[in-house]
């Protein structure tokens, strides 16, 4: 599976190449012309116009490649949604590639509009600024929800595992299963973290871990009578883990929220981008 770094790198590397190409085209450097260059040596491209204004041929070119960037990207909602190409590669490497799409098009777009965005066309322009914005930040969250939950939950599951052993061994304490369940029940309580969190929204969630913060700042849980401090810092520790684990369900939530502002953004930078290309077309392209 190709990184996201290397996806990012890439994206870096194509936008510098472009820049350069824009500056010597442009004559704001005595740098040589890549695409000068390559006239020198492909005679079928001796009288190629290399004008960056919109309408040209590097312009058109980079607006088609930047639109057909864009549209790539849906090839991941299809996947997601209706299970196509469901047996090529992992879902993670797919959100890479729709990412990096959703980078590189703007990249194309920028270049192709001669960094001139104005009419009709900004609006486009700036609703796929935010949705690839969005895109990104929505990643980083995804990703950050779906591996640290899953290590919590293991690591929660592990404390759970080998805690009475730990007290036997410390304290010499011999305790049954509802004694134990009690006591992560009240150690969770103590740590802001409800039993019955889904019932609670975003906010009051919050609320409920900044006391438990509170309290883990000033004292210690008690769990049990015979238990000494090596054993309830212990608990504490449990206690946070439950805390993180509860932010990250609630995290989770968020995405769906995110999903709902991404989506809008996405639709109407289609819809005014497909209005631009027929007017394009209609009224005539200088290629």
């Amino acid at each position: 599976m190709i990184s996201f770094r290397f996806y990012v790198y890439l994206t870096i590397l194509i936008a510098l190449i472009l820049g350069y190409e824009y500056l010597t085209l442009n004559q704001v450097t005595d740098y040589p012309s890549i695409f000068e260059w390559l006239k020198t040596i492909i005679p079928s491209m001796k009288d190629f116009n290399t004008s960056t204004e919109p309408g040209r041929p590097i312009s058109y070119w980079l607006g088609v490649g930047g639109f057909g960037v864009m549209c790539i990207t849906n090839l991941y909602i299809m996947r997601k949604r209706w299970g196509l190409f469901a047996k090529w590669g992992k879902s993670a490497g797919w959100l890479n590639f729709h990412i990096f799409c959703g980078m590189l098009g703007p990249v194309l777009i920028v270049f192709h509009s001669n960094f001139k965005v104005q009419g009709l066309v900004a609006i486009s322009f700036w609703s796929m600024v935010i949705c690839a914005t969005s895109g990104i930040v929505g990643r980083y969250f995804y990703i950050q929800t779906l591996t640290k939950r899953a290590n919590l939950k293991q690591n929660a599951a592990n404390f759970e595992k080998n805690f009475p052993s730990f007290v036997a061994k410390t304290v010499n304490l011999k305790l049954d299963n509802e004694d134990y369940d009690h006591i992560y029940y009240k150690t969770k309580a103590y740590a802001g973290v409800s039993v019955n969190s889904d019932a609670y929204n975003i906010l009051t969630s919050f609320m409920f871990m900044l006391w438990g913060d509170f309290k883990m700042m000033i004292f210690l849980p008690k769990g049990h009578s015979a238990f000494n401090k090596k054993i309830r810092k212990a608990l504490k520790g449990y206690g946070k883990l439950y805390q993180r684990i509860t932010y990250f369900d609630k995290t989770n939530k968020l995405l769906g929220y995110w999903h709902s502002f991404h989506l809008p953004f996405a639709i109407f930078m289609y819809l005014v981008a497909v209005i631009h290309i027929v007017a394009a077309l209609l009224f005539g392209v200088n290629r």
